[in-house]
Parts: C-alpha cells; structure tokens; sequence
C-alpha cells in the first residue's frame, strides 16, 4: 500500500515520491490549542480527498497533543509528529516537509484561517506557472482588509509580482 511505501521509504530516509495533483499541508504547533483549533476547523471544512495533511507538535502543555491525537484517529489522512522538545518552527516545519507525500507543499501557521476556496485558488494559480515557486498568499486582517498583497518567488528567489494591473491581488487568490 502506499502507506507502507511511504513509511518504509522515511525509514530508509528516501523521501515518498508524490501524488500528482495533491496537498500536503504541514503546520507546526507549540501550545495555542485555541489557534490551532480555529485553523484546523476552516481548514477541514474545504477539505479535498487525496491531500494530506501533517501536523508537527513542538512539546506543547496546553492540550494541544490530545486534541491532535483525537484528531489523527477520526482522520486518517492526519499525520501527527510529536517532538519531546520544542526544535522550533524552522526546525518542526523540515520535519514536515521530510514526511510530506503531495505534489504542492502547504505551510501553514496555526493561527491561519483559510477562506473556503484557499486552496483550490493556489492550486489555480499554481498552473499559470512555468517552473516550481513559492506562493505567499494574500493576508487580510479579522475585518477583511488586505493587510499583504502576498507574493511569488521563482526558483532563485527572485519576486515575481501577482497583482493585476490596478496592483490589486487577482480575484482567484482572495
């Protein structure tokens, strides 16, 4: 199964090849149950079979490791990576990314909230490229104004602009 594939694989430390077409979102947490909560549910509520979806819990002590265990059992396309220390967000987030299977690659903070169709607009806009970039989405504030106009990068890290001509973030990505 691919399951087994994939565990074998991170145990030989060869990473899984992907699945055409589908997501890993990774997040990393350290304790804000409150956050990771809010995320997670605007998160599952669009949720698109295929994808998967890996949380790296930094030692957190507020209930945050209940919550993800009981998370990982109702769905089995949630992987949870526990560390007994907090490596940090740079450090949790590589542990994801060693352990993601999906053709795109999603980093999320907790304290994200995504609009319904986030991902199926970085998946559209994701198309339109010619190579493989980065892709900060647009961030607008609790009240709904834009607080970023996000940004690409290429592969050499050069800014490659997203705004339409009127410098507004184009309408598939808010």
């Amino acid at each position: 199964s691919y399951a087994a594939e994939t565990s074998s694989a991170l145990r030989l430390g060869v990473p899984p090849q992907p699945r055409s077409g589908s997501c890993s979102i990774l997040l990393v947490t350290h304790n804000g149950l409150a956050y990771t909560k809010l995320c997670l549910t605007t998160l599952l509520a669009h949720w698109r079979d295929g994808d998967e979806l890996i949380v790296v819990d930094n030692a957190s002590t507020d209930g945050t490791p209940d919550f993800l265990r009981d998370l990982a059992q109702k769905n089995p396309f949630v992987r949870i990576i526990f560390n007994d220390k907090n490596r940090g967000f740079a450090g949790a987030n590589n542990q994801a990314l060693a352990a993601a299977a999906g053709e795109f690659l999603v980093l999320l903070n907790n304290d994200t909230r995504l609009m319904s169709d986030a991902l199926a607009s970085l998946l559209a806009e994701s198309a339109t490229w010619s190579d493989r970039a980065i892709l900060g989405l647009p961030h607008l504030s609790p009240d709904g104004r834009l607080v970023d106009r996000g940004s690409r990068l290429d592969l050499f890290a050069n800014p490659v602009p997203i705004t339409t001509a009127d410098g507004t973030p184009p309408a598939t990505l808010l």
